[in-house]
């Protein structure tokens, strides 16, 4: 271990997906060595820009920040630069070449060259070359031991494992119908009281407010039901996702959400992703989830009358969580930088 913290810049956009995969990812690198993290808001004054300046790549180094971003003067002195998002990406490639520090980018590369960066921890690398690192999970802060713990104290008084549902919207080409997200929570109900569960539910910023409140009073006053943590009726501010997954011995996910679906298998539950009647998800996505099904961490369904909640389990059954994976790919992006 160092004996001085590692200096990272942190450059954050304000996407929720990405703010919390890189504060999942900074979060296993401090279980390896002691870091000091400056976090950096990246504005762009023109956000078209970034992608003109992103096919010139280096081309575009020298340009002085304050043509390009607005408050944007994180410093120098920092030994690792850390980033996720495409309105990050470019800023993490600048600060590299003025600090001469590593660096990583959690997400796609687009149009620019791989060897702009020092690592790319991806859960679907093109290949296992350097600079690429294959994960198994998306970067988060959930683990099995962190989810139970933030259960136990937002409901200590719960005994028993229970299920949840958690609910995205359109996204990753998959459209949601008001009728889908009402065929959903019909079987998740029936089947979880069937199986004689506690329930709980999520929805998200991409969850319609129309049908949010529809599940509020379906589910609202039921014997089984614990708690909603509702995105819109909260203002944003509502019970955190990690406490509706510490319970949970089966999660059920709308397979527009990777992020979600990443967080539901690394809580450590039997996690099932669900697809909506119409729409084709792109073929990253699919790749992905093609993956998480075949390694056992989940199974897949599409949504349809009959569907049985129950049953679903993968191929060559379930292969759960048991560990933080998170941490083992910290030590070895570390290890890969020559930082421990």
């Amino acid at each position: 271990m160092p004996a001085n913290p590692i200096r990272v810049l942190w450059l954050k956009d304000h996407r929720p997906g990405h703010v919390n995969k890189a504060r999942g990812f900074l979060a296993s690198l401090e279980q390896v060595a002691p870091l000091e993290v400056t976090p950096c808001d990246v504005h762009w004054r023109f956000p078209p820009l970034r992608h003109l300046v992103g096919r010139l790549s280096r081309a575009c180094l020298n340009l002085p920040s304050r043509l390009l971003f607005k408050n944007f003067n994180p410093g120098v002195a920092f030994d690792l630069i850390v980033s996720a998002g495409g309105h990050t990406q470019w800023p993490n490639v600048l600060m590299a070449h003025r600090t001469g520090a590593p660096n990583i980018y959690l997400g796609s590369t687009h149009h620019f060259p791989t060897d702009a960066f020092a690592l790319l921890p991806t859960t679907d690398p093109p290949h296992e070359n350097p600079p690429f690192l294959r994960l198994a999970l998306t970067p988060s802060n959930v683990t099995p031991d962190a989810a139970r713990a933030c259960a136990r104290r937002h409901f200590p008084e719960l005994r028993e494992p229970a299920w949840t549902l958690l609910l995205g919207g359109d996204g990753e080409g998959l459209k949601w119908t008001d009728a889908d997200f009402s065929r959903l929570a019909a079987l998740f109900q029936a089947a979880a009281e069937k199986a004689g569960k506690k329930m709980f539910i999520s929805t998200s910023r991409r969850t319609r407010e129309s049908v949010e409140k529809e599940l509020i009073r379906q589910f609202t006053g039921r014997a089984n039901f614990v708690a909603g943590a509702w995105y819109h009726a909260s203002g944003g501010k509502t019970i955190p996702l990690l406490a509706l997954l510490g319970p949970a011995e089966r999660i059920f996910v709308t397979a527009d959400s990777v992020s979600m679906t990443n967080e539901a298998v690394a809580s450590g539950a039997a996690t099932v992703a669900v697809y909506p009647a119409t729409g084709k998800v792109n073929p990253r996505h699919e790749r992905q989830f093609r993956l998480l099904e075949t390694d056992g961490r989940i199974a897949r369904a599409q949504l349809a009358e009959e569907t049985d909640l129950s049953s679903l389990k993968p191929a060559g059954g379930w292969r759960l969580v048991t560990a933080d994976l998170h941490r083992t790919f910290a030590e070895v992006s570390l290890q890969r930088l020559k930082l421990i």
